[in-house]
């Protein structure tokens, strides 16, 4: 893992499209989704309901909105990936990196070689602590 702690930098991993040697963030995660076939409507309905708990909260001070957009498009899929029994490596790493307190926002490298980039506004993050 790589650990960042500028948000403006985080914004960048999340929003690169892949020129720089990195992988586009977005698209490796949407490539280890599975498919999105039709939810049922109480499925739908809680991940709805996650997603709005989400909505106008104080994440440690963070105010760029990609990064929040970003985190709750990555708790919508990871939902639906553990609703669909389907859950990448990737998916499992992403899921432990926000466990920690971090906020995961690019690859740096070509997938798989590389590591996951990690923003986080606390030195704890990833310590174990």
């Amino acid at each position: 893992m790589k650990l960042i702690f500028d948000a403006s930098l985080a914004v960048v991993y999340s929003t690169d499209d892949g020129e720089g040697g990195s992988e586009n963030w977005q698209e490796l995660l949407e490539s280890v989704t599975p498919a999105w076939p039709d939810m049922p409507r109480s499925v739908e309905k809680k991940i709805l309901e996650v997603l709005d708990q989400m909505s106008g909260k104080d994440y440690s001070g963070l105010d760029e909105v990609p990064l929040i957009y970003n985190m709750q498009g990555d708790v919508s899929r990871l939902l639906h990936c553990y609703a669909y029994g389907e859950v990448d490596l990737l998916w499992k790493s992403v899921e432990e990196a926000y466990l920690l307190g971090g906020i995961p926002c690019g690859w740096d490298g070509k997938y798989p070689e590389g590591r996951m980039v990690v923003y986080s506004n606390s030195p704890a993050v990833g310590s174990g602590k």
